[in-house]
C-alpha cells in the first residue's frame, strides 16, 4: 500500500511559515515512501496524513506539527526507524538530570552547593555522546531516515 500524498493548497501561498511546515512533511513522507514498510504502519500513517488532509486551512500549522510527530513516533515505536539525530536529543535531555545529581555530588563533596551547576555540561556531554553512539549504531543498521526532526 502507497503512503497518501498530502493534498496541495493554493490557499496558503502567503503564509509562509505554513508553508515551510508542508515541505518538511513532505520531505518526510518522501523519505518514508523509499522504505518497505508494514501494511499496517503504512496504513497508520495514511490514517495521519488523511486527518491532516481534511484539516480545515487555519488550523493547518498546529495539526502539521501534531501530525508529523506522530508519524515519527509511529516510525520510531513500530518500524524501529528514526530520523536523524534522534537519540542524540533524546540523550541530551536524560544527561542533563544526569549532570543535576552530578553536581550535587561534587557539591556536597566540596561543601559548595555552587559547584552543582558544574554538573549540567557534564550530563549534557555524557548523554550528547551516548546518543550520538546510539545514532551511529542505527545508521549502520541501515534504520535511519535522511531526514531531521
Amino acid at each position: 500500500m502507497p503512503i497518501t500524498p498530502l493534498i496541495p493548497r493554493t490557499d496558503l501561498e502567503s503564509f509562509p511559515k505554513v508553508q515551510k511546515s508542508i515541505d518538511h512533511l513532505e520531505s518526510l513522507l518522501a523519505e518514508i515512501r523509499n522504505l518497505s514498510l508494514s501494511e499496517d504502519l503504512t496504513e497508520k500513517i495514511n490514517t495521519e496524513i488523511d486527518l491532516l488532509n481534511n484539516t480545515p486551512s487555519n488550523e493547518l500549522k498546529n495539526a502539521i506539527a501534531k501530525r508529523q510527530q506522530k508519524i515519527v513516533n509511529l516510525l520510531v515505536k513500530e518500524g524501529e526507524i528514526i530520523p536523524k539525530h534522534y537519540f542524540r536529543d533524546l540523550w541530551k535531555g536524560s544527561g542533563v538530570s544526569l549532570g543535576l545529581v552530578i553536581g550535587v555530588a561534587i557539591g556536597g563533596i566540596l561543601d559548595k552547593m555552587g559547584m552543582m551547576a558544574l554538573g549540567l555540561p557534564i550530563g549534557i556531554a555524557l548523554g550528547s555522546v551516548y546518543g550520538n553512539t546510539l545514532d551511529q549504531k542505527a545508521e549502520k543498521e541501515g534504520r535511519q531516515l535522511n531526514w531531521k526532526v
